[in-house]
């Protein structure tokens, strides 16, 4: 769900196809080339999870997201000082 969650953020900021393009071929599109398994009812349980979550809800992902790359930000910075 969440590799699902992240393709429609994407899709939606214009991202990918500049926000245009069926998205359900989208997600299907890069999960195949991403080789991400989707299971038979992704579009329920993205749909579910969007109408069970509160209207301020983030999902997790973005979350995960921000700190890995913060991470590799500051692993980048550190391996460049501690090369001087």
């Amino acid at each position: 769900n969440e590799f699902v969650q992240l393709v429609y953020a994407l899709h939606e900021a214009g991202y990918l196809n500049n926000g245009t393009g069926e998205i359900t071929k989208i997600v299907e599109s890069l999960a195949e080339t991403l080789k991400v398994g989707l299971g038979k009812s992704w579009q329920s349980n993205l749909s579910s999870s969007i109408h069970k979550s509160k209207k301020d809800y983030e999902p997790p992902v973005f979350e995960k997201i921000r700190q890995a790359y913060l991470k590799y930000a500051d692993d980048l910075v550190m391996a460049k000082k501690n090369n001087r």
